[in-house]
């Protein structure tokens, strides 16, 4: 009677369990390609060029909930490096997109070098340790998606409810090199550590007409996750 109910549950919620997980990407097996976001004319010897920054109006009322799914250890050794799987949920009532492919040239690959446009979505680690004085440091392991809606299949659609799955590589120190204390604080050991994940997406156009060049950079939603306690331990 038992397995006759573990099967009708596998049979009847399995696949509805399934189908709220819009894609799953593993982004552990290297370093993220980085974006050009020093696009030029080669032709354009003279010319204008503007920089322009705003904001994705037609993204900001998207609500995204993200949050840490799994962590390969809560033991980490200062140094050393661990994987975090993270969960960006769609809790708006309409349909989004978010980038979704790892290979920045990849989405470039197609569109006219006058004409570019493309979004990235990237996810960071931080964590904070001490009490009263606390400390927040990034950690090494950025990941990074793009997509544009130029590009088939570049972007990842999410129904209200749906989530997308991205496990991330990060390392237990600072992600800059500056031995700044204030840009770059030094990890310490400390058993109830709070590590925390940070989605934020951008879009970025480059349009060249008759050497008149204009660059534009457009903030889209964010949102952080609540922290995870981890134990910082010496190296």
């Amino acid at each position: 009677m038992i397995r006759l109910l573990l099967l009708v549950c596998v049979l009847v919620f399995g696949p509805i369990l399934h189908a709220q997980q819009a894609g799953l990407r593993d982004l552990t097996s290297g370093p993220t390609e980085p974006a050009n976001t020093d696009i030029s004319a080669a032709n354009c010897v003279h010319g204008s060029v503007s920089n322009n920054d705003g904001l994705m109006i037609s993204k900001m009322r998207d609500r995204f909930l993200l949050s840490i799914e799994d962590l390969s250890s809560r033991l980490i050794p200062i140094g050393s490096e661990f994987v975090v799987t993270l969960r960006l949920k769609n809790v708006s009532d309409k349909n989004v997109t978010v980038p979704w492919t790892p290979s920045f040239q990849e989405v470039l690959a197609d569109q006219s070098p006058d004409s570019i446009d493309y979004q990235s979505a990237s996810f960071t680690l931080k964590v904070e340790t001490g009490i009263e004085s606390k400390r927040t440091t990034s950690l090494e392991g950025e990941a990074v998606l793009y997509g544009s809606e130029e590009k088939a299949g570049s972007m990842l659609q999410l129904a209200p409810g749906q989530w997308a799955t991205v496990r991330v590589r990060a390392i237990a120190h600072c992600r800059w090199k500056s031995q700044n204390p204030s840009i770059c604080p030094v990890l310490r050991p400390d058993a109830k550590a709070r590590l925390s994940a940070e989605w934020s997406e951008t879009q970025y156009t480059f349009t060249n007409s008759a050497c008149n060049i204009q660059r534009r950079n457009f903030a889209g939603p964010r949102t952080e996750s609540h922290p995870e306690i981890i134990a910082l331990t010496k190296q």
